[in-house]
């Protein structure tokens, strides 16, 4: 499609705020990549260099160590009961607060606001995050990991349940 000609030259849109928004958006994204890369001494260089370091870590991973089976099984079994104890807990959590979150069962507006902000705010960390924080507070281990699912399933069931308690019909 080629653009209208007036006279000898082409007739071109007027420069805008909004037909500059997205470039000045995109460079700004840049900025903003280029920044990240310079403060975490990012380089393709480094990225090179590290390869040998995670090919050695797959070389130390296969094949699996026959003798180690029996701790391969019980840091299994541990990491099922985790996922078992932190979805029941997100879910005794999430009812009550799910509950106060729901607009048509809530005692008062401030409380609706902040019940589905502790939601919100569950839901918008992720969980490696969580499990981060929370190892750093309280020590590596069961319990980290427990809590840290925890908060991740409370804020998936708390949202699911709000919403679905708003959906109800009120006869």
């Amino acid at each position: 499609m080629s653009l209208p000609v007036a006279g000898d030259r082409p007739v071109r849109p007027p420069v805008t705020w909004r037909s500059l928004q997205l470039p000045l958006l995109s460079l700004a994204v840049l900025a903003l990549f280029v920044i990240a890369l310079v403060q975490t001494d990012s380089s393709p260089a480094r990225f090179v260099g590290s390869l040998d370091d995670l090919a050695n870590l797959f070389a130390r991973m296969w094949p699996p160590v026959a003798t180690e089976w029996p701790r391969y099984l019980e840091a299994t079994w541990i990491t099922g009961g985790m996922v078992v104890a932190a979805t029941g807990l997100g879910f005794l959590i999430s009812v009550p607060v799910a509950i106060l979150a729901a607009r048509n069962t809530t005692l008062h507006p401030v409380v609706h606001a902040v019940a589905r902000g502790l939601v919100a705010l569950a839901r918008a960390i992720p969980s490696i995050v969580w499990a981060l924080l929370l190892v750093r507070a309280i020590g590596i281990g069961p319990v980290a990991g427990v809590l840290a699912m925890t908060l991740s399933s409370f804020g998936m069931l708390g949202k699911l349940f709000a919403d679905a308690i708003e959906e109800v019909d009120p006869k």
